[in-house]
C-alpha cells in the first residue's frame, strides 16, 4: 500500500497555491492519500488534486485496486470542508457506473479560499457551461465560503487542459512551466 499524508498550514495574510501534478494510478495500485489544510482567518488558498486511472495512450486502465482520497480543510481550527473518496476492487467497473463516474478515467478537485475566489464563481460557471471543454463534466459552487470545482472525464488529457484553464482563472496568473500542456 502507498500512503501519502500532506499537512499544510497557511498563516495570517499568507497565500498558498498547492498544485501538484496528477497522480497516475496503475492496475493493482493501492493508494491512501490525505490532504489536511489549516487556514488562518485571513489566509488564501488554491488547492488542486487530480487522479488519472491508468494511461489511455498506453492502453492502460485501472481494472482493480484501492483508492482512498481524503480532504480536510479548517479555518482557525474549525472544520469547513470534508470530503472522502473510496473505490475498492473492480475500479474500472465502478467508474463505468453512471452515478459513480459515468466512464471517467480522470477526476479532479479544485478548491480556493479567499475573497477573490468567490468573486470569480459566476465567471467560472460560464466557462464550465460553455463549450470550451466538451469532453469534461464539471461543476462549481460555494461551500463554507470556499470555491469548489469538481471535474471528471473519460479523457485524462482533456481534463488536464480544462484544469489548466480553470486554475489560471482562479489564480489570475499563468501556471508554473511544469503544468504546460
Amino acid at each position: 500500500d502507498t500512503r501519502i499524508e500532506t499537512v499544510l498550514s497557511v498563516g495570517e495574510g499568507a497565500t498558498l497555491h498547492w498544485l501538484p501534478q496528477e497522480c497516475i494510478l496503475f492496475s493493482g495500485a493501492r493508494l491512501s492519500r490525505s490532504l489536511t489544510i489549516d487556514l488562518a482567518p485571513s489566509a488564501s488558498l488554491v488547492a488542486c488534486e487530480s487522479v488519472f486511472f491508468g494511461r489511455a495512450a498506453m492502453g492502460e486502465s485501472l481494472l482493480r485496486g484501492s483508492v482512498r482520497d481524503r480532504w480536510r480543510i479548517r479555518r482557525q481550527g474549525k472544520l469547513v470542508f470534508a470530503d472522502d473518496l473510496r473505490l475498492e476492487g473492480a475500479i474500472a467497473s465502478h467508474l463505468a457506473r453512471q452515478a459513480v463516474g459515468a466512464g471517467a478515467r480522470a477526476v479532479a478537485t479544485l478548491i480556493a479560499a479567499g475573497p477573490p475566489a468567490l468573486e470569480r464563481l459566476g465567471e467560472l460557471r460560464e466557462t464550465i457551461a460553455g463549450d470550451a471543454f466538451p469532453d469534461v463534466e464539471a461543476g462549481a459552487g460555494n461551500v463554507s465560503d470556499l470555491l469548489v470545482i469538481r471535474l471528471l472525464s473519460s479523457d485524462a488529457q482533456a481534463l488536464r487542459r480544462a484544469l489548466v484553464t480553470l486554475v489560471g482563472q482562479v489564480t489570475g496568473r499563468a501556471l508554473p512551466r511544469t503544468w504546460s500542456i
